[in-house]
């Protein structure tokens, strides 16, 4: 009998397991606990923009000289 009810806690912990990670992969929601106020989002996440890859960033470029502006003009 206990040999019976150990096979199923793994077989359940097991498609829990499972379950995880198949929701994780396909970002399914979460169940989350509902607040008592509906305006109060203390505890809510917060979607974040993509942030930019390693290498983004702005080019910093030289200022003509002064002598090069006027010459051009």
């Amino acid at each position: 009998m206990w040999s019976e009810l150990f096979e199923l806690a793994v077989v359940l912990l097991a498609a829990w397991l499972v379950w995880r990670v198949i929701a994780g992969r396909l970002n399914l929601p979460r169940r989350r606990r509902q607040s008592a106020e509906p305006g109060d989002y203390a505890g809510s996440a917060v979607r974040l923009r993509p942030r930019p890859k390693a290498g983004a960033g702005a080019v910093a470029l030289a200022e003509p000289d002064e002598e090069e502006e006027d010459e051009a003009c």
